[in-house]
């Protein structure tokens, strides 16, 4: 599922400055934008994705979808 969600996402890393952990949560929708907050920041604070972030995505699989253009992220892991 790991190399699915990757090609899914599409996302493109680059040396950016850290914005911080954040972690999904998908509470509204399915969307990796930078309009919806789907994301919950260092302090458990729904939140927008940031460019440069380093993403993190919890528990079982499935479907995320890259909207908007391209995600930048410092790191994206899985656990």
């Amino acid at each position: 599922m790991k190399r699915l969600l990757m090609a899914v996402f599409g996302i493109g890393t680059a040396c950016l400055a850290n914005a911080g952990t954040l972690t999904w949560n998908g509470s509204s929708g399915a969307a990796w934008d930078t309009t919806t907050a789907n994301w919950l920041d260092e302090n458990g604070t729904a939140t927008v994705w940031t460019d440069g972030s380093d993403a993190v995505f919890y528990g079982t699989g499935g479907m995320v979808s890259v909207a908007d253009g391209i995600r930048k992220a410092a790191s994206v892991s899985f656990e």
